[in-house]
C-alpha cells in the first residue's frame, strides 16, 4: 500500500498508523484519514485516486481477519 500511495513513512510515523489500525480504523475512510493525519507531505488526492482504493480495500479486508469482524443483523419484527 506504501509503495501504491508513493510514501515511505518514518519509524514514528508508521507506530502511530499501527496503533490507529489496531484500535481505531474499520474502514477505508478511517484508513485514509489515518493516512493523511500522520504521513507528512502525502497528498490527500492520492489517497482518493481509483488505482488506490484495492489496496486500501485490501489493508482493510486483513484487517477485519486480523482483529475480527462481528456483522449483527437486526430484523423488524413489528413488535413495538
Amino acid at each position: 500500500m506504501f509503495r501504491q500511495i508513493g510514501q515511505s513513512p518514518t519509524p514514528s510515523e508508521f507506530k502511530r498508523i499501527l496503533n490507529d489500525l489496531l484500535s481505531r480504523v474499520r474502514s477505508i475512510e478511517q484508513l485514509r484519514t489515518s493516512l493523511f493525519g500522520w504521513i507528512e507531505n502525502l497528498e490527500r488526492e492520492r489517497l482518493y485516486a481509483a488505482p488506490i482504493k484495492p489496496a486500501l480495500e485490501q489493508v482493510v479486508s486483513e484487517l477485519d481477519r486480523l482483529v475480527g469482524v462481528e456483522e449483527i443483523e437486526i430484523l423488524d419484527t413489528g413488535e413495538e
